[in-house]
């Protein structure tokens, strides 16, 4: 039952880390659309903010470790196993693909701000 919280944990942690990734490409966009206004510049220092969070909080380490910790044992059904390792492959790429990207489009859209 452990390994299953520790599967559910880490799996919500993803999904957590990539909806604020994806929030900061909102508020990005918005800034963008109205960077003049004080509506804006508002978007602007927000998206800094998430970033920052994004960047400091640990998830990609904690994440790891769960997704080692919550292997299924060499005796349990292989799909199962291998899917699951397949995805502690995967984890680690999709948090610094989601952060690279919304870097880039906080870059991009505030010129670092």
């Amino acid at each position: 039952m452990k390994k299953k919280k520790l599967m559910r944990s880490s799996l919500i942690l993803q999904g957590v880390y990539t909806a604020g990734c994806i929030l900061d490409i909102i508020l990005c966009l918005f800034y963008q659309a109205s960077y003049k206004t004080s509506f804006g510049r508002q978007c602007a220092y927000l998206a800094l903010h998430l970033t920052v969070i994004l960047l400091l909080v640990p998830a990609l380490p904690l994440s790891l470790i769960w997704n080692i910790r919550a292997t299924p044992p060499r005796q349990a059904e292989d799909t199962r196993r291998g899917c699951w390792m397949a995805w502690t492959i995967a984890s680690p790429l999709l948090y610094i693909l989601c952060w690279t990207v919304a870097m880039c489009v906080f870059v991009a859209a505030t010129g670092g701000v």
